[in-house]
This record gives structure tokens, sequence and C-alpha cells, in this order.
């Protein structure tokens, strides 16, 4: 889960016509830490059938309810517009949340996890699975724990700005609409939701074949993401959102070493 800022860049694999096209989604990488040890693992669990879970058409997966959507407030550029101020918003408040991350396969594998954000422009930090990403006084932060159970540090780097970062992920989140046809529908629903559901095909979308956004409407924080693909559902939901963020919560920079 280790990048300074979120790849934002959209293009097309090669091949001959009609190749499918890549995308990354904004901030998807910087918003929560990267879950390649959580693939891995889950792919081990999937294997072994450990787990109760079941695929996302069964009900198993689908637990949060994904099926069931409330009624649609507001579509079109209407909702293409007031998700990108969301999540611009999102990116620019000041909080902290601890969250719960569940990943459940349609093969049965089942894994939890915690994670945290601590957020006040410029500075953040993502936790998640011994892991930090995120920034703190212009220095990049990229941490780790180590097989040995050793929490480590990469060297002191500069960080892109804060406000670059945002505008980049405002962008890709615009560009998603700009196209026609564009690759997400998106609705706004009464439940102040929004939900996002794969128009056109894709190597492995970031926010899958439908997805699922809340945020929390005192503190601006993504409150609950639901992803949804083929092999299963993402899930992170926040446990505990505050505004009150202390100093100490970035202390982390005391441990980059050259910081």
């Amino acid at each position: 889960m280790a990048v300074s800022g979120p790849p934002v860049d959209r293009d097309e694999s090669p091949g001959a016509d009609g190749a499918e096209e890549q995308c990354r989604a904004p901030g998807r990488l910087y918003a929560l830490v990267p879950l390649l040890f959580v693939a891995a693992f889950v792919g081990v669990l999937a294997l072994a059938g450990v787990g109760g879970g079941g695929s996302p058409d069964d009900g198993g997966a689908a637990r949060q309810g994904a099926e069931v959507t409330a009624a649609v407030v507001s579509s079109g550029d209407e909702a293409e517009q007031a998700l990108v101020s969301a999540w611009e918003r999102y990116r620019t408040s000041t909080f902290s949340v601890s969250s719960e991350f569940v990943r459940e396969t349609t093969l049965g594998g089942e894994l939890h996890s915690e994670t945290s954000i601590v957020q006040r422009p410029p500075d953040r930090i993502v936790r998640q699975g011994g892991g930090a990403i995120g920034q703190i006084e212009g220095v990049a932060v990229d941490c780790v724990t180590t097989s040995d159970e050793e929490f480590v540090c990469a060297e002191a780097a500069a960080a892109a700005p804060y406000e670059q970062d945002v505008a980049e992920e405002i962008e890709a989140f615009e560009a998603y609409f700009a196209a026609e046809p564009g690759l997400y529908d998106v609705v706004l629903t009464e439940a102040g939701c929004f939900e996002l559901t794969l128009r056109r095909e894709v190597v492995a979308p970031d926010y899958g074949n439908w997805a699922r956004m809340c945020f929390d409407e005192s503190t601006g924080a993504l409150e609950y993401l639901e992803i949804r693909r083929p092999e299963g559902v993402d899930v992170t939901e926040a446990v505990t959102i505050s505004t009150d963020v202390a100093d100490d919560e970035f202390d982390l920079i005391d441990q980059i070493p050259g910081a």
C-alpha cells in the first residue's frame, strides 16, 4: 500500500483495434492502503475454502445490502458533479477515521482488517495491515511491518504537493464522466450515498462493476465504501469518526530516516 500520490493516468493496453481501456480510480491507492498482501492472503483462504461468505449474488458477500438501493435523488450530470464535490471535500477536510475492512470472495474466502485515516491537510496518514502511507510536513510516508515484526520506514523523500494530489484526483473523476459513454453511471440516493455502475468494459476497473460511496455529512469523511467485482466484494466501513486531530497523530515522522 505505498505511493506518494494517487495514480490517475488513463491509457489503453497495447494490442489490436478494440484493445480494452485501462483506468486507475482517483485516489484509490491513496485513500486506502494498497491491499496487495491482502489479495495474496485472501487467495490462499479462497483456495482453501475458508470463511463463510458467498458470491455477491447469493447474499453472503452482499451482507451490507448492496442489492437494495434507496430511492434515487439525482442522476446524470447533477449526480456526477455532486460526487466530485463530495470527494473534494473529503480530501480537504480535517478528521480522524477508524474503519473495518472486509473482503469476501465468491469462493468463500474472507478477511477482516482494521484501517485508519488521520487527515489535517496537507498532512495525511493512512494505516492498514501494519503499514502506513501518506505525507507529513511535505515528507512522503512509506512504512511497513516486516516479517520480523519490525516497523520500518523508507528514507525521507519529498511528497507531491497535497493540493496537486487533490487536483489530479478531481480531474480523474471528471475524466470518468467526460467520455461518451462515461465509464460509470452515477446516482445519488436519498440515503446520501453515491452508487456507481460500470458502463463499458475495461481492464480491472478500480471501482469494480458496481460501487457505493457514502460520505459523513458533518466531517466530509468517507464513511462507507463498497466495491463489487466478479471475484467478490470489498467493504470499508467507518467505526468512529472525529474532527479531533492532535499533533501527536503525526509523530510518525520521527521514524522516517532523514526526515
